[in-house]
């Protein structure tokens, strides 16, 4: 159905800047502000349907996803069925051209244009079950762990490497006491994932599932599934590029066409931890280690053979999860 009335809202930590515009009945489009809460958005929706009186299935609405800032806003849209599209601030932004200034209010209306203009391009967001959002905090805590482990190992073992006196002596004792310290949280959050996983039947099975592809394990699993709202959001295809695995084409005019290449507008995470999972798989499925070996005596480059491999992690995890039964390994 087509739309009649777009909303763009600029959400911010305490506040809502909200735009609408309802075609052929408005030739400038509305401003507002309310809090952002639950009786913020009440606010909002009756404001708008006492103005223009269409009916609310006609609506579509579009925000930037602001992690949690914009989490409250997606459920209640959600749990009163209102169609809403959260949309990456990136792409909106490449969508306007070129622009001076900006507050809120601009912000707001160009949302909103952003939303009449592709309404028939934008795929509408649903949120996610209370279950994946519990992982993704995990997952998000997880990685700050990570990288402060990561931190304090390198800085300690530099001061020391640099300086072997008591001082950095002492620092790098107490530093190692600090990091089993942070193994241990890490596996308490890591157990928890786990748990997490086992309760919810659906979100048992496709683990189970794509944990059985020789080189994806618990966590490169669990990202897959939050960014995939478990396997419902994305294709294979879609996937890849969203991980920056797939290569896209480079060419201009009569040149020489150059070879495809993967995007850096990728979600660096997931192809960090696809390319552990692809030296993995190497070492572990006989199948993929005679696959690289014989792309590499063939003189193919050592990154894109990895780079097919993740393609290939990919593909085997969708299609397990696609098929229902888990992957089976080739005899060589």
């Amino acid at each position: 159905m087509k739309k009649q009335v777009f909303i763009g809202i600029d959400v911010s930590k305490k506040k809502l800047d909200v735009s609408f515009l309802a075609q052929q009945f408005m030739q400038n489009p509305k401003h507002f502000i309310v809090d952002n809460n639950e009786k913020g958005v009440y606010q909002m929706i009756s404001k708008i349907e006492k103005q223009i009186g269409i009916e609310k299935d006609k609506w579509l609405i579009c925000f930037e996803d602001t992690g949690v800032y914009s989490m409250s806003l997606a459920l209640f849209l959600s749990e009163t069925g209102l169609t809403f599209c959260q949309e990456s601030s990136l792409r909106i932004k490449r969508s306007l051209g070129i622009k001076r200034g900006k507050n809120d209010k601009l912000d707001s209306k160009e949302i909103m244009q952003y939303a009449e203009v592709f309404q028939h391009k934008l795929r509408l967001s649903h949120f996610p079950k209370k279950e994946l959002q519990e992982l993704k905090f995990l997952l998000s805590h997880r990685e700050r762990l990570m990288k402060q482990k990561h931190g304090l190992k390198v800085s300690s073992n530099e001061a020391y490497e640099c300086f072997r006196n008591e001082t950095t002596t002492f620092i790098l004792e107490e530093s190692k006491e600090l990091l089993k310290h942070y193994d241990c949280m890490i596996d308490k959050v890591e157990t928890k994932i786990k748990e997490l996983v086992q309760k919810d039947e659906e979100l048992k099975s496709n683990f189970d599932l794509a944990t059985s592809v020789v080189g994806i394990n618990l966590i490169i699993t669990c990202y897959m599934m939050v960014q995939t709202n478990n396997f419902t959001s994305f294709n294979q295809r879609e996937y890849a590029c969203h991980a920056g695995v797939a290569p896209f084409e480079h060419s201009s005019g009569t040149s020489i066409p150059q070879k495809g290449k993967t995007s850096k507008m990728a979600n660096k995470k997931i192809k960090a931890l696809l390319t552990n999972g692809a030296f993995s798989a190497i070492r572990f499925d006989p199948q993929l280690k005679l696959y690289y070996r014989r792309k590499r005596d063939e003189g193919n480059n050592a990154y894109c053979v990895l780079n097919a491999i993740r393609f290939k992690l990919i593909a085997r995890v969708f299609a397990t999860v696609k098929r229902g039964t888990p992957y089976v390994r080739m005899a060589h």
